[in-house]
């Protein structure tokens, strides 16, 4: 957590993110995860949402669990942390990182191209009449 806000640190985040991706993309549940590595589901959400920051070795027994190298967890983090990276850009890589995009993309990715254009059009609509995510 950063000192001002308590709001988490970018980096602990997208640790987080690369976790939970990880997890899902093994369809391994939190509880399973928690199990390997000896503590509570409870402590596997915090770190998901980067809220707790993941120690050093505990990020190597994750890595081992998720069938990972340590260093896969700071993939993508230049891009998200670089000062000349367009603010929608790098809106975009986080959410691909989260749950939901994970999620958004398997489903997408069987589609056809005329399916999956139409699908991102609506969303866009959907975008200028909803609320601010």
């Amino acid at each position: 957590m950063t000192e001002q806000n308590n709001t988490p640190d970018p980096v602990d985040v997208h640790v987080g993110n690369m976790i939970r991706l990880r997890r899902k993309q093994l369809e391994m549940s939190q509880a399973t995860l928690a199990d390997a590595l000896g503590v509570s589901f409870q402590q596997i959400q915090k770190y998901e949402r980067g809220a707790n920051r993941i120690s050093a070795s505990m990020m190597y027994h994750a890595a081992k669990a998720l069938k990972m190298e340590p260093g896969d967890f700071f993939d993508g983090l230049e891009e998200l942390t670089r000062e000349d990276l367009p603010a929608q850009a790098a809106g975009a890589l986080r959410f691909m990182a989260s749950a939901d995009g994970f999620e958004a993309a398997t489903a997408l990715a069987p589609l056809g191209l005329k399916l999956r254009r139409a699908v991102v059009g609506f969303a866009r609509e959907l975008a200028e009449i909803g609320e601010p995510a």
